[in-house]
């Protein structure tokens, strides 16, 4: 499953990601390469670490966003 989000999680975002996957669960997330997405990778991480697997995937490049990426680019970095 892939899903997209802003620059933010609210409470129903992350229970429906905890519901979705399971305590067993593993997710991959990438995040834009930009402050908002850095923060947001922070707040994430900080909510989400003790409830399910987390991968962080990097784009490499300040600036990028992942909804710009091809679905080859997605598979490249691993993530499908």
């Amino acid at each position: 499953m892939v899903a997209l989000m802003g620059s933010s999680l609210s409470p129903e975002q992350e229970a429906l990601i905890v519901e979705a996957v399971g305590p067993q669960g593993k997710i991959a997330l990438l995040f834009d390469e930009d402050e908002a997405g850095w923060a947001c990778r922070e707040e994430v991480l900080s909510r989400l670490v003790s409830r399910v697997y987390i991968k962080v995937i990097g784009l490499g490049t300040e600036g990028a966003q992942p909804d710009s990426l091809t679905e080859e680019e997605v598979k490249n970095l691993g993530v499908l």
